[in-house]
């Protein structure tokens, strides 16, 4: 019998050698983000008969001349130390050489710590890069690879001893796009190498229990077009799949550079489409164009882009909804500097910003986002504008006149939680934006809508606002009567860049509609879902669904899923957490 001592910390536990099986179990690809599966970076095990063989890949290429071989036993004894690091029965030592990792089986994750050094009689100090560090700082949940279990397991199903296998990590190709997590495998590419998923749309196009999805990609912070994809479900092979004469009629996608945000109206053929793109999020903030998508008589999208203002802006969200008693379609969007604003007549766009109050028809006060929803009950949509800056323009509602025109007065929308405060090296005040503008009837049968506002502080903390409506266009902040969870949960007031939470979506269940909250930061803030508990009440479902994951929900084939891609490359399907 070993001993292994933790010396740093004076952590005492045994180890033996044990039965094949859970040893045997670590056999796999390990990654640290589910998003490496695709590009193979990570770390393969195959274990057997107690000894395993640990190699690393980077883009399926190992980063060292040789693989590590060593023996493996398994913890029987539990350990902890005064941080809090522990090590539990059934964990797994490694020995490789002069170097112990300790690693924790769970069904698809594996939990490893940083590796140690065996000085001696087994003493381990934990170290990163030669330096000792906190052992309590925080351990790796990696996660596997399915599409690299069967090629693990055809190597040692040869029989040999794993120091016998030259492991070779599969070719980086399209096939690992296919499945990892997904409940419906998917098979895309990215447009360009680097670029990252913005956001996944379902959509309503051809199938109606497979709602085709739109992908918003951009590279860097804008500034190249990239092809607007649409993946539709493919019932021959059971996978969606990238195939843009399935979507398009000139077979080929449109380009879009930055697309922040899409809208839907109706249109002959089904839903027509307006995406709202922002161009090079940097300066010189050069702006670009919209897009504007409608389908034809064989469910194909058609481009018509040409119909939309040419003039290049820097849109950051699209609305749309019933206008007038004719049942026609207005369509708002947000640009930073002279917003648009179109009526949809019978497949026909019009451009109406004559139909807006003069003090938002030019550029002077910014909005940066928006909705067109009932608020009186009257059957015909008001608008509402989300402020860039609370310090500068209050967030506003205009009604509609009836005939959709917007002409005034500003009714001032509730504020934010945020205080105002003065800008560094500037004489002026600085307050917080407005992101995100979702509706929801927060009361059974209720002709007009109540609000949903997402907002953070020059991208510091978040604040998710649930609004009341009086049926009128007036609003009363509601939230801690709504929301059964600590405070800090949907308002944050965090002071740290980049920690804000980017939008919110609703999703219609049994219990009534649940609002899915969407993190923007990677680390900081973790995605919720707010389940409804029947009353419109919401508590928290599920919290960190793939943090810094672009969330959404839908229904597939009869089966609700959530997260509909995640990890800035990758896109999957996970069941809804009911």
């Amino acid at each position: 019998m070993a001993t292994l001592s933790i010396a740093a910390v004076m952590l005492i536990v045994t180890v033996v050698p044990t039965a094949a099986n859970p040893i045997d179990d670590l056999t796999g690809f390990y990654v640290a983000d589910q998003n490496d599966c695709l590009y193979a970076n990570g770390t393969l095990y195959l274990c057997k008969d107690g000894n395993c063989i640990s190699q690393d890949y980077n883009l399926g290429a190992s980063t060292s001349p040789e693989f590590l071989e060593g023996s493996a036993t398994e913890i029987v004894a539990e350990g902890i130390d005064a941080n809090g690091f522990s090590v539990a029965t059934g964990d797994i030592a490694l020995s490789f050489g002069n170097t112990v990792r300790v690693v924790r089986p769970s069904g698809e994750s594996l939990l490893t710590t940083n590796a140690g050094r065996r000085i001696g009689q087994t003493t381990i100090t934990f170290i990163r890069d030669g330096v000792s560090v906190d052992p309590s700082a925080k351990a790796q949940d990696l996660k596997l690879c399915p599409a690299y279990a069967q090629v693990a397991q055809q190597w040692l199903a040869e029989g040999r001893a794993p120091h016998r296998v030259n492991p070779q990590a599969p070719e980086v190709k399209k096939v690992v796009f296919e499945k990892f997590a997904s409940l419906i495998p998917m098979q895309f590419e990215p447009p360009v190498p680097h670029a990252r998923i913005l956001e996944v749309v379902p959509i309503q196009l051809g199938d109606p229990e497979y709602p085709a999805l739109m992908v918003l990609w951009v590279l860097n912070v804008g500034g190249t077009p990239l092809p607007l994809q649409v993946l539709t479900y493919d019932h021959s092979t059971q996978v969606y799949v990238d195939d843009p004469s399935r979507v398009y009629a000139a077979g080929e996608a449109p380009l879009v550079d930055n697309p922040r945000a899409v809208a839907f109206f109706d249109s002959q053929y089904g839903h027509g489409i307006i995406v709202a793109n922002t161009g090079m999020d940097r300066d010189p903030f050069p702006r670009t164009t919209n897009m504007l998508l409608m389908p034809n008589s064989e469910g194909l999208l058609v481009n018509y882009e040409h119909s939309l203002v040419q003039d290049k802006e820097f849109s950051h969200d699209v609305s749309s909804g019933v206008i007038n008693a004719d049942g026609d379609w207005g369509i708002y969007v947000n640009s930073m500097y002279i917003p648009h604003y179109y009526i949809m007549r019978d497949d026909r766009l019009i451009k109406a910003n004559d139909r807006l109050p003069a003090e938002i028809n030019r550029d002077d006060q910014k909005f940066t986002s928006s909705a067109l929803a009932d608020l009186d009950g009257d059957g015909f949509a008001d608008l509402i504008l989300g402020t860039a800056n609370e310090a500068h323009d209050p967030s506003v509602i205009y009604m509609n006149n009836g005939r959709g025109g917007f002409t005034g007065p500003a009714i001032p929308l509730t504020p934010t939680p945020f205080p105002q405060r003065e800008m560094q090296f500037v004489d002026r005040m600085t307050g917080a934006g407005v992101l995100d503008i979702e509706l929801i009837k927060l009361e059974a049968d209720q002709a007009y809508w109540d609000v949903i506002l997402v907002s953070n502080d020059s991208y510091m903390g978040y604040a998710i606002q649930l609004l009341k409506n009086d049926g009128e266009g007036n609003f009363a902040d509601v939230s801690s009567e709504r929301f059964e969870t600590p405070e800090n949960v949907y308002f944050n007031p965090l002071q740290k860049p980049y920690t804000w939470m980017y939008r919110t979506v609703l999703f219609d269940t049994d219990e009534g509609v649940d609002i899915i909250a969407k993190s923007e930061s990677r680390f900081d803030v973790p995605s919720y879902v707010f389940g409804n508990n029947g009353d419109n009440t919401f508590s928290v479902v599920e919290e960190r669904i793939g943090t810094n994951a672009i969330t959404n929900a839908a229904t597939f084939g009869g089966d609700d899923m959530i997260e509909i891609g995640a990890d800035n490359r990758s896109i999957y399907l996970t069941a809804y957490p009911h």
